[in-house]
């Protein structure tokens, strides 16, 4: 799959942290602070890159399971939008 730069950026800076950081492990969904700020802002920027309906139905999904983190992952979702709406 062809990520946007955007996307690709946010995606090798979470790899990057993951594979160096001895406190994260991804498979269990175990992260440190940074890990845990890097894996929600890569997740977001992927977000954008998906149609409406697809982005409604995922945070759908999260709320019913963690809402706190839902709307944390909708406060970076609406920073990108902003961002992408000035430039």
């Amino acid at each position: 799959m062809q990520l946007d730069e955007a996307t690709q950026q946010a995606h090798e800076g979470y790899l990057n942290h993951v594979l160096a950081c001895s406190s994260c492990y991804p498979p269990t969904k175990r992260y440190c602070l940074c890990g845990s700020e890097l894996h929600d802002r890569y997740l977001a920027q992927y977000l954008m890159s998906l149609d409406l309906h697809a982005r409604r139905t995922y945070l759908a999904r999260l709320e019913a399971v963690n809402p706190a983190r839902c709307e944390a992952l909708k406060v970076l979702l609406l920073e990108i939008n902003e961002r992408e709406k000035s430039t």
